[in-house]
């Protein structure tokens, strides 16, 4: 967790940036202003000196992406780190129920998973947050400017925002839809070759291959419907960017006809409208990431918000009030009428068990495969809870050992 670095310091140092930038952004149109009332001889500023603090302008403006790129970069490193320490801490103190009911294919994905998050987390929030927050001040300087320019910029502007609020609607589920089809294929391809041998000796291979070829055709099926409902938004974007620049310039012509806007003030209206419009069309690229990204969270969430395994959670604590029984175990173990299933929905694999096993002694537990040899060693064991009955160590019950004490001595 170290290794990662405090967060709080290169987020504060990625939005200061953030705010700089704003500087050059807005400097541009003001030089534009003077600049197209000097034309007019209304300013005695000359053409090189304005287009000497454009160049300084533009120079200072990407030399601050510079710094924000490589922030960011260090910011998503740090995340990626401490969430993956974070992730493996969770997997290793879970239940086995836990990883029962995912199975390995799929938390070894969620685990993968994690190497695209810091990206794409520090991507999102910041472009989001700048993309917004750019709009927000050029629209706000184009109402002072003119407020008849400002609204009919900003409607607009909320034409493309409702067009995207019903985007993200109809594009809900279908990030998801392409996360379970990835998934699909890995846990084909994994389960494949980790059962290589079996798959040879059976003759499959020819169903492994028709399985995993009609997955792929899945995850490329959902993967279309998604980027496709994206392509079918573009069109109307590219027109209203259009149409904003006739609308704004003709109002403003308008308004200069009418005397109540210096003619020098076009150039930094249709500046600014750029500056507004510009953050909003690059939204549905974000908004696009953001729904491939948030399945993939819930994932995550899905580890991080888990109830932990609570007797080995306390595996270093032998202070916990249930223990009662310090030292080492001496081996008998009794087997109460314990019944236990792996699923609530379906019947028990295990009703009513009894046996006991004195220390030193041994018992052979026979069946065929599944009947439930294996499942009895992890409820000896603890890994699993059973549903009802009891196991007792040395004349106790489990939970009255120190689960240090346990896990040294079975």
């Amino acid at each position: 967790m170290a290794a990662g670095g405090k967060l709080g310091p290169t987020i504060l140092a990625v939005l200061l940036v953030g705010l700089l930038l704003f500087v050059p952004t807005f400097l541009v149109p003001s030089l534009m202003t003077i600049y197209g009332n000097g034309l007019n001889g209304l300013n005695a500023i000359t053409a090189v000196a304005v287009v000497t603090g454009l160049v300084m302008a533009l120079v200072v403006q990407v030399a601050l992406q510079v710094v924000q790129g490589i922030l960011t970069l260090r910011l998503s490193t740090r995340i990626n780190v401490r969430l993956t320490a974070l992730v493996v801490d969770r997997l290793i103190r879970l239940p086995a129920a836990f990883h029962a009911q995912r199975g390995a294919d799929s938390i070894a994905q969620r685990a993968l998973a994690i190497e695209s998050m810091g990206a794409g987390v520090s991507t999102l929030a910041l472009g989001i947050g700048a993309a917004i927050s750019i709009s927000a001040v050029a629209a706000i300087v184009l109402l002072v400017i003119d407020p008849i320019i400002g609204i009919t910029a900003m409607t607009i502007a909320a034409a493309m925002g409702i067009s995207l609020a019903r985007y993200l609607h109809a594009a809900k589920n279908d990030g998801a839809n392409v996360l379970i089809a990835r998934m699909e294929v890995g846990s084909i391809m994994s389960s494949a070759l980790s059962q290589v041998e079996l798959v040879k000796a059976s003759g499959a291979e020819d169903s492994i291959i028709a399985r995993g070829v009609a997955s792929i055709n899945r995850q490329q099926e959902a993967e279309q419907r998604f980027y496709l409902r994206k392509l079918n938004v573009i069109p109307l974007y590219l027109f209203l960017d259009g149409f904003v620049i006739v609308a704004v310039s003709g109002v403003a012509l308008l308004q200069i006809a009418n005397g109540r806007l210096d003619p020098g003030s076009l150039l930094a209206v249709l500046a600014l409208t750029g500056i507004m419009m510009g953050p909003i069309a690059q939204l549905t690229e974000l908004v696009s990431q953001a729904q491939l990204l948030r399945p993939v969270l819930d994932q995550i969430d899905d580890i991080l918000e888990a109830d932990l395994d609570s007797e080995w959670d306390q595996i270093n604590d032998d202070s916990t009030t249930s223990t009662v029984v310090p030292g080492s175990i001496i081996g008998a173990v009794s087997v109460k009428d314990v019944s236990f299933g792996y699923s609530r929905l379906a019947e028990p694999l295990i009703t009513n068990l009894d046996f006991q096993v004195a220390p030193g002694s041994r018992i052979a537990l026979v069946g065929p495969s599944g009947c439930g040899k294996s499942t009895i060693a992890r409820l000896v064991t603890g890994l699993y809870r059973p549903w009802s009955g009891e196991i007792h160590i040395d004349g106790l019950p489990r939970r009255k050992h120190a689960p240090a004490v346990l896990t040294n001595g079975i």
